[in-house]
């Protein structure tokens, strides 16, 4: 909001694009009724969290709730609080609430915040907020309709469909963005209305982005046959972050060797989003990837000496760093911070 109320402080325009609302001078707009929040990826941590509060209730949509709230992640994880903290962890020396923060995620978290302001008491389930749950829902999912939350699709999968224009001017062209069909195949994560037929046509979905999310929405199933078999089809995916999440998953189910060989060759990637997503992968997999730790080793050399990836060189380095450690490799950063 503070750009375009400066714009009415001076007296100019505002732009039709742009999102905020004056909250100052003549163009000043009415009290909003909604306000909305976001969670991304954070240096090598991947997160997809879309919220909307009013003055009373907040809802939470967590679109990767197989991932906890505080993820393994270089930098914070230096500090002297962050170290205590997952010592604590470890040994179960932290309180239940606390503890919820090294666990996966629930799907969707509903909050009374003027009862509960620390946001403990999850009112998701409760028959009593039912009809704001309902409201809440649809108000969050009409707004990233509306704004066309080009986030939905991971971030190597948005840059590669952005070669020849900007990811806000893709998510507006016709064709480019099918934001209802890729928002309801996110939907079905953690969804208790997701059957595996859906979920099958899902996974073999024309576009990409309804194919990375019908593959996050199985890291919530059970492993059954023919869904292992349909993950296993994507290791050979065109796309990268359907290719990587599908060999992540298979990976953690089965151990597959395929499946880290799809990985430690997608470091080797030349765009560096879709090498960091990849590198990301085998550090979650922790000492499910020791096989490979050699090769991780001469990955890492060869990112750190590399001229490609550039913005993503680092966060490259730290998730592969994370990997060597948890392996019980005695590893230090090579990209330091």
């Amino acid at each position: 909001d503070f750009a375009p109320t400066i714009l009415s402080i001076l007296g100019l325009p505002i732009p039709d694009y742009m999102q905020g609302s004056a909250f100052l001078g003549p163009q000043a707009a009415r009290p909003r009724k909604y306000i909305y929040g976001a969670s991304s990826r954070v240096d090598e941590a991947y997160e997809m969290s879309r919220c909307v509060r009013d003055k009373r209730y907040k809802y939470i949509r967590n679109y990767l709730p197989h991932l906890p709230l505080i993820q393994p992640s270089a930098y914070p994880d230096k500090a002297e609080i962050m170290q205590e903290l997952r010592r604590l962890a470890a040994k179960g020396g932290l309180t239940k609430d606390q503890q919820a923060l090294w666990a996966p995620k629930p799907a969707e978290e509903l909050y009374d915040t003027h009862t509960d302001p620390l946001e403990l008491n999850n009112l998701i389930d409760s028959p009593k907020h039912r009809k704001i749950l309902t409201r809440l829902r649809g108000a969050l999912r009409q707004w990233m309709i509306d704004i066309k939350d080009i986030g939905l699709l991971s971030e190597a999968e948005m840059l590669l469909r952005a070669t020849e224009a900007t990811p806000y001017e893709i998510a507006r062209q016709p064709g480019k963005f099918p934001i209802r069909r890729i928002l309801s195949a996110a939907e079905l994560v953690a969804s208790d209305q997701t059957d595996m037929d859906t979920l099958q046509r899902s996974l073999k979905d024309t576009d990409a982005g309804v194919r990375y999310w019908a593959v996050i929405a199985a890291t919530q199933l059970d492993q059954s046959p023919s869904l292992v078999r349909a993950i296993q089809a994507l290791l050979k995916d065109p796309y990268p972050n359907v290719r990587f999440a599908a060999a992540g998953l298979l990976a953690e189910w089965t151990g597959s060797s395929d499946a880290l060989s799809v990985l430690v060759e997608g470091l080797d990637d030349p765009h560096g989003p879709s090498a960091l997503y990849a590198a990301r992968e085998l550090e979650l997999l922790e000492k499910k990837a020791a096989g490979v730790c050699e090769k991780i080793k001469k990955a890492r050399q060869a990112n750190a000496s590399s001229k490609r990836h550039k913005d993503y060189k680092m966060f490259i380095d730290w998730a592969l760093t994370g990997l060597l450690r948890s392996c019980g490799v005695e590893a230090d950063h090579l990209m330091k911070f």
